[in-house]
């Protein structure tokens, strides 16, 4: 929202824009965020950072709770990314 607010007054962005096409982007934002649970799912499966990644053998338990605790991309900790932004 503040982001919104202050690309609308740098004039940078059309406020009616983002409301005529509110519904694609947070579709787009959605199948992004899904794409980046999936692609952390198999690479904690297959390619952990670090030794506290694992399995418990349920699928939807592992993609609920995440097989890496501390999952890294490029030396880039993306949980603290994602969560502290």
């Amino acid at each position: 929202m503040i982001t919104c607010c202050v690309l609308t007054q740098m004039q940078l962005v059309d406020p009616g824009f983002i409301y005529n096409h509110l519904g694609e982007i947070l579709t787009q934002l959605n199948i992004s965020a899904l794409l980046l649970c999936v692609f952390l799912y198999f690479k904690g499966l297959h390619f952990p950072s670090t030794q506290d990644a694992g399995s418990s053998g349920n699928i939807l338990m592992d993609f609920y709770w995440g097989t890496e605790l501390y999952p890294k991309v490029a030396g880039i900790d993306l949980k603290t990314m994602v969560i502290c932004r």
